[in-house]
This record gives structure tokens, C-alpha cells and sequence, in this order.
């Protein structure tokens, strides 16, 4: 059944910094083409990577995903750097307060993120805790989705009931394995960084703390934004409705 089209790609090449949009990417069976391939671990603790919750400045820094594969951060101040420049790692170190160290992983291999590489959300969850919220449109950003599916009908959270249903855009298939719990990243703004303590309590409130689905690759393939998005029920490896 066919129920909208792909309206955003993003991918965050650096773990807990901003991400980039893009119009179309490759989704690898490890996720999107470079998601979460770059971050910063703690020395001594290289099992603990520098994020969000111990330094909320990171949240407006903006990492890209170069064409030679490089990749590049914009500070909050302007300052462009290739994501493991001294002078930025410095800069992070300054903020987490603690020493660190750069890591990275080829991109067809899994990234820093969760057990499952796809976040995907709809438009009509966002415009619904915008409207909850009631100071503004939510940047979609502060959820930090990879996919966004701009519905044909207004179902806020109608995501949430394709669990354990796949996925299909062009390609691609992927299945829903679950919903996402929130937490306290919802409140830093990814523009300033600035912390609004309503937004994660309206989400809570609204929607018992959910947004948006996670996903695993089933057939990997390119997307673009524009393309139609339908769900269906899981098939088997012969092609059969389970």
C-alpha cells in the first residue's frame, strides 16, 4: 500500500554533531552512506564516544560527507575543519572535558549509532508535537531521523503500527523493528544549543515518550527524496506474506 513519499535523507557523518540533508543516497545494509562513521571516543574509555549529553554544544556543529569521502565540520562560529584537525578535536575536548581521540569506520561498515541503523519519522508526528509544543514548528533536526516520509494522509504516529511490516521505497526494503524512546537530546536546540526542558515533557505527554521507528535493512538500494513509500507485510526469502 502506498501511503506518501520520501521527504528528507539526512545522514550525521560525526556521532552527536549536526548532519546534512541530502536528495538522494545510497542505504547500505549498515544504514545511510556514511551515518555515524566518524566520532570521538574517551581516552582510557574507548567503549564511551564524546556526545550530546556531555557536551550539548555539539549539537550545532554541522559534519558533511565530502564527494572524496573526507569529512568536513562547521563550528557554531563559522570555522570549517576536516573532522579530526587538532584544532577541532581541542575545541570538542574543551566542551566534553576530558580527553579524546578520533574514530572512524569504512563506510560499509556499522556505524556509532543504536542496534538499528534506520530512524525514520512522518511529517504529520512532527507537525503533531509542534502543535502540542505550541511555540513554534519543531526543527526536525532535534529528532535526528536518517528517513522522513511526508504521509498522503495526516496520521500522526501511524508509523508506529508498521512494526514487524516492511518498508519499501524504489528498492529498498527495510523492516520495522521498533519504536524509538526519547530522551533529553529532544531539548537542545540544534541551531544555538540552547535547552527547552517542554520539548521532551510534550512528547512524553503527547505520546508516552515515543517518536518515530527504527529499521533494519532488508535489500539495500539508492533513494531520493520524491520517492514513493509503501508498506506491506513481511515477506519471506521466497517472496511469501508472513
Amino acid at each position: 500500500m502506498s501511503i506518501g513519499a520520501l521527504q528528507g535523507i539526512w545522514r550525521y557523518p560525526v556521532k552527536s554533531m549536526g548532519g546534512e540533508q541530502v536528495a538522494s543516497s545510497l542505504i547500505r545494509t549498515v544504514g545511510v552512506d556514511g551515518d555515524r562513521s566518524c566520532g570521538y571516543v574517551l581516552v582510557g574509555r574507548e567503549d564511551k564516544y564524546a556526545t550530546i549529553q556531555r557536551f550539548m554544544g555539539m549539537a550545532a556543529y554541522r559534519a558533511k560527507l565530502q564527494e572524496d569521502g573526507e569529512v568536513s565540520v562547521t563550528t557554531p562560529t563559522g570555522q570549517v575543519y576536516v573532522w579530526d584537525d587538532p584544532a577541532l578535536l581541542a575545541e570538542v575536548e574543551a566542551g566534553v572535558k576530558c580527553p579524546i581521540k578520533p574514530w572512524r569506520v569504512r563506510r560499509d561498515e556499522p556505524g556509532a549509532y543504536f542496534d538499528d541503523p534506520i530512524l525514520l519519522t512522518t511529517d504529520a508526528s512532527l507537525r503533531a508535537v509542534s502543535a502540542a509544543w505550541g511555540k513554534g514548528d519543531l526543527d526536525i533536526q532535534r529528532f535526528r531521523p536518517n528517513l522522513v516520509v511526508a504521509l498522503d494522509e495526516d496520521q500522526p504516529f501511524i508509523e508506529e503500527s508498521w512494526v514487524g511490516k516492511e518498508v519499501v521505497i524504489g528498492d529498498l526494503v527495510m523492516e520495522i523493528v521498533g519504536r524509538c524512546v526519547r530522551c533529553s537530546y529532544l531539548n537542545i536546540d540544534p541551531e544555538d544549543a540552547s535547552n527547552d526542558y517542554s520539548v521532551l515533557k510534550t512528547v512524553y505527554n503527547l505520546n508516552n515518550n515515543l517518536f518515530g521507528v527504527f529499521a533494519v535493512i532488508v535489500q539495500p538500494a539508492q533513494v531520493s527524496v520524491g520517492d514513493r513509500v509503501q508498506v506491506r507485510e513481511r515477506q519471506d526469502q521466497t517472496g511469501q506474506m508472513t
